[in-house]
């Protein structure tokens, strides 16, 4: 017997059509399901609207901390202190929740 392993989206579309074609063994033959085939490259189109520009995560205070734990368990406590002098603190508490995306990109450098 051969086999044939597939990955999909478990998008609510495509779990409905998965709950089709699943049958309860000794029910008989297998529901047909029909699906329309679309193009998987589209061609542009001339009057597309741009689209929405997505904004970054939010990063927590939770997300800053598990960073700053690991380069401290990596005997990074010097880049650390240096990372927070340039937002004018000595611990993460003393950074302002707005400073986090730039706090996390010089963590990433250290």
């Amino acid at each position: 017997m051969q086999q044939i392993t597939v990955t999909i989206d478990l998008t609510p579309k495509n779990l409905d059509i998965l709950k089709q074609l699943c049958v309860p063994a000794g029910t008989g033959a297998a529901p047909t399901v029909e699906h329309p085939v679309t193009d998987p490259f589209p061609e542009p189109q001339a009057t597309a609207k741009p689209q929405a520009v997505e904004e970054a995560p939010k990063i927590s205070k939770t997300d800053v901390k598990a960073v700053c734990l690991k380069l401290s368990k990596e005997g990074k406590q010097d880049a650390l202190k240096a990372a927070f002098a340039k937002f004018g603190a000595k611990k993460l508490t003393e950074v302002q929740e707005s400073d986090y995306p730039a706090l996390m990109k010089e963590l990433a450098n250290a």
